[in-house]
C-alpha cells in the first residue's frame, strides 16, 4: 500500500512545482528602458567589453562585428602569445573589425598562460569604461539596440551585474530537417529550457537558476577592479587546484550573497558597505543574444557534461560551505530549495520508479499506475508540441524534448564518473584545433 502513496505524493509535489513556476514565470517584469536619453545614466560609450579568446575560430570575426555595431567604447581581447597573431590576422582581413582596431577600438592583449579568469581580469584592468561587458568569443549580439536594453537595469543603483537570456545560432542554410544536428537540437532545447528559468527564479527571489548565462555579463567597474574581488576571483581552487572556468558562478554568487561584507573581504576592498549589491535579469526579446553551438554530438555533449559539472560544483560548493544552506535560504529560499532539490533528483527518479513497478504490479492498482504513466506523457507531448512549433526544423530530433528533461536525473552520477575536478575551458581544449571550432 504504501507503493501507491509514494506515487501520489511524488505526482502532487510535481505537479505543485509545475504550476508554481508557471505562475512565477508569468509574474516576471523586465527592466522599462528611460523614457527620454537624458535619463539614460549609462550609454554604450560607457561600455568596455572584454573577451578572453584561446585557439580562436575562423567565425570569430562576424561575432566581433556585432558587438561593434553597439558602438561601446572599446573591446579588448585578451588570449595567449602563440594565438595573437593568429587573432591580429583575422581582424585584418575583416574589414569592418580592421577599421576598430585602426581606431583603437579594438585592443589585444596577452597573458602568458591560458586561464579564463586571469584573461578577464588582465583586460578588466585595462578597461576605461563605466560599465565592463565580459563576452566570449562565439556570442552575437544580433539586436540593435542589445546593449541599451542590458544597460536599463543599471538604472537601479544596487543593480551590479546583469545579463539576458541566451538562443543557440544555428545559420539560416542549416535550419533544415535533414541538416540540423542531434547536437545543434540539444544545444537549443538546452538553452530553451534555462531561458524559462531564468524568469521563474528571479521573479521568485531575485537571484537565478545556479548562475547568470556566461556568454555576455555586464558588471559594474567599481566592482570588477576592486582589489578584494580580484583577488578572490582569482585565487579561488576546487580540491587545491586553481580555477579555471566558472567565472559566471562567481559573479553570480559575489553579488547575491553580497561577499563585500563578509569578514575576510571587509577590510580589503573599496566598495561602502551599506552597498546591497543585486542581480538584474533582463529577459526580452531585444535583449537576447546568440552563441553558437555545436553540430557534432559528442562535443555536444561534452558542453552539457561541463555544464553539469560546474552546476553540481557550485551546489555542493554553495550548500555545504560557502555561504551554506541556512544562509541562502534565508536571503533566497526559491534558490535553497531548488539546490537541494536538484542533489535529491537521482534518488527520487529510483524512488519513484520502484513505486510505479510496484503499484503496476500490486492487484487492484494497476490503472493507478497507468493514470500517473499517461499524465507525464501527455506534458511530455505538450512540450514537445511547444519545441516544434518554436523550432519546426528540429521536429525530426524531437525526442531531445524528453532526453533534456530527464537529463539532471541521472547528469549527477555521470559527472561523478566523468570527475568534478576537470577544468577544460572549451571544446576547442578537446578536440585541439582552431579550424572553425567554436565554444
Amino acid at each position: 500500500m504504501l507503493s501507491p502513496i509514494i506515487l501520489s505524493l511524488v505526482g502532487l509535489y510535481d505537479l505543485y512545482h509545475h504550476l508554481r513556476s508557471e505562475r512565477l514565470k508569468k509574474s516576471y517584469k523586465s527592466f522599462p528602458l528611460p523614457s527620454t536619453e537624458e535619463h539614460w545614466r549609462f550609454t554604450p560609450k560607457d561600455v568596455s567589453v572584454v573577451t578572453p579568446s584561446i585557439k580562436t575560430a575562423d567565425t570569430f570575426p562576424p561575432f566581433l562585428g556585432t558587438l561593434l555595431d553597439q558602438d561601446p567604447l572599446e573591446v579588448i581581447i585578451v588570449t595567449i602569445p602563440e594565438w595573437k597573431d593568429r587573432i591580429q590576422t583575422l581582424i585584418l582581413h575583416d574589414k569592418r573589425c580592421s577599421q576598430a582596431r585602426y581606431q583603437r577600438q579594438v585592443k589585444v592583449l596577452t597573458i602568458d598562460h591560458s586561464n579564463q579568469r586571469d584573461q578577464i581580469i588582465k583586460g578588466i584592468d585595462r578597461c576605461k569604461g563605466k560599465i565592463i561587458a565580459m563576452v566570449d568569443d562565439d556570442t552575437s549580439w544580433v539586436d540593435s539596440t542589445h546593449i541599451l536594453h542590458l544597460l536599463a537595469p543599471f538604472q537601479d543603483d544596487f543593480v551590479d551585474f546583469v545579463a539576458g537570456s541566451v538562443l543557440s545560432y544555428v545559420p539560416k542554410e542549416r535550419q533544415n530537417p535533414c541538416i540540423i544536428t542531434i547536437g545543434e537540437a540539444v544545444a537549443i532545447q538546452k538553452r530553451r529550457m534555462r531561458n524559462n528559468a531564468m524568469k521563474t527564479f528571479y521573479a521568485a527571489d531575485g537571484s537565478t537558476n545556479w548562475c547568470l548565462p556566461g556568454p555576455t555579463i555586464l558588471g559594474r567597474t567599481e566592482i570588477l577592479q576592486d582589489p578584494a574581488f580580484q583577488r578572490a576571483f582569482t585565487s579561488k581552487k576546487w580540491q587545491g587546484v586553481k580555477c579555471n572556468i566558472g567565472h559566471d558562478g562567481f559573479l553570480t554568487k559575489w553579488v547575491l550573497f553580497n561577499w563585500h561584507q563578509l569578514p575576510q573581504h571587509r577590510e580589503k576592498t573599496n566598495i561602502p558597505q551599506n552597498k546591497q549589491w543585486r542581480l538584474g535579469i533582463q529577459h526580452t526579446k531585444e535583449a537576447e543574444l546568440l552563441a553558437s553551438v555545436e553540430q557534432g554530438t559528442n562535443l555536444t555533449f561534452g558542453q552539457m557534461v561541463r555544464w553539469s559539472r560546474q552546476g553540481l560544483r557550485t551546489r555542493i560548493k554553495w550548500l555545504i560551505d560557502e555561504p551554506g544552506y541556512c544562509s541562502i535560504r534565508k536571503s533566497h529560499p526559491y534558490l535553497a530549495w531548488k539546490m537541494v532539490e536538484d542533489c535529491l533528483k537521482p534518488l527520487v527518479m529510483i524512488v519513484l520508479l520502484v513505486a510505479l513497478c510496484k503499484t503496476y504490479f500490486m492487484p487492484g492498482y494497476r490503472w493507478f499506475a497507468i493514470f500517473i504513466c499517461l499524465i507525464y506523457l501527455f506534458r511530455m507531448l505538450a512540450d514537445i508540441l511547444d519545441f516544434v512549433t518554436d523550432y519546426p526544423y528540429c521536429w525530426v530530433h524531437f525526442w531531445v524534448v524528453p532526453f533534456i528533461r530527464l537529463w539532471p536525473y541521472f547528469s549527477d552520477v555521470l559527472v561523478l564518473f566523468y570527475g568534478l575536478d576537470d577544468e577544460v575551458w572549451s571544446n576547442r581544449d578537446l578536440e585541439g584545433s582552431h579550424d572553425g571550432d567554436k565554444n
